[in-house]
């Protein structure tokens, strides 16, 4: 957390923390997402989401 400032987090009702962040390259926001596994949901913008999403689909038909 020390690596973005403890202002990009803010704690949300549910205890959960939402991480607000300009990422410059979306390869290593990926990346730093995914290092979450399955804790980690990135709620925008749009596009990202999409792009993010097909990423994981295509990794999900190797594991099958």
């Amino acid at each position: 957390m020390d690596d973005f400032g403890l202002d990009s987090f803010t704690e949300q009702p549910d205890g959960m923390l939402l991480f607000s962040f300009d990422f410059m390259d979306t390869d290593n926001l990926f990346s730093w997402l995914l290092s979450f596994g399955s804790q980690a949901e990135l709620l925008g913008p749009a596009e990202l989401r999409d792009i993010f999403f097909e990423m994981i689909q295509k990794m999900m038909k190797k594991y099958k």
